[in-house]
């Protein structure tokens, strides 16, 4: 267990902010190298390890409880789970077209409906054109950028996910440790992103910190 966190800003951007559905996000310098094959395959099994913390994370909360407003300014974690779908839908087309789905019966038949699709299309692509920047209302996108939002996006929600449970003081948080569950900072007792992590307290921090390309590193 590293003794020490590191932090460092190796980018600026202006002009885009995670602050609320829908809005711009910046185009990183990262974003807009090449990927090969093996790198697209590493970012498609982060997104599987990214869903299932989601999945084993909502199987603990009673249906009736997905649709509970803790505050009417929020979303419910049904609308979230929609949401979450809904704006991945909404990557792949940035760079693709792709069918209209069926409507399903559960936000939770839409997660995985989007997310095949999303693997199958993505992977299709021609990677010697990944680093090509395309312009959709406005915001420049490349492939990275995508995947980027897809592991990003679900991350930000998942932690919506954990606040709604505890706001409604469910045991949601059982596979968390005990002092995190009592609002406690120190370190997580499952697999979240460390940059949300480090953000529990103020969430409101994600809408600043977009457009830093940060560079974590573990010190000791």
């Amino acid at each position: 267990m590293p003794s020490r966190i590191e932090i460092h800003v190796v980018e600026r951007c202006a002009g885009g902010a995670a602050s609320g559905s829908g809005s711009r996000v910046a185009l990183l310098k990262a974003d807009v190298l090449p990927i090969d094959r093996d790198e697209l395959e590493e970012y498609f099994r982060r997104m599987n390890y990214s869903r299932k913390d989601l999945l084993e994370l909502v199987s603990t909360v009673p249906d009736d409880i997905l649709s509970f407003h803790p505050d009417r300014r929020q979303r419910t974690i049904r609308e979230i789970l929609q949401h979450i779908a809904g704006a991945e839908q909404w990557y792949v087309t940035r760079l693709l077209k792709i069918p209209r789905f069926p409507p399903q019966k559960t936000p939770l038949q839409r997660l995985q409906l989007v997310r095949d699709t999303a693997y199958a299309y993505l992977s299709q692509q021609n990677l010697q054109l990944s680093a090509r920047v395309v312009e959709k209302a406005g915001e420049s996108w490349t492939l990275r950028k995508v995947l980027r939002r897809f592991l990003e996006h679900e991350r930000e929600h998942i932690l919506e996910i954990e606040w709604c449970c505890h706001d409604v003081n469910l045991s949601a948080f059982s596979q968390l440790d005990a002092t995190r569950c009592e609002g406690s900072r120190t370190s997580p007792g499952r697999s979240i992103s460390l940059l949300s992590y480090l953000l529990q307290a103020k969430p409101f921090l994600l809408s600043a910190l977009d457009g830093l390309n940060l560079r974590i590193s573990a010190v000791g």
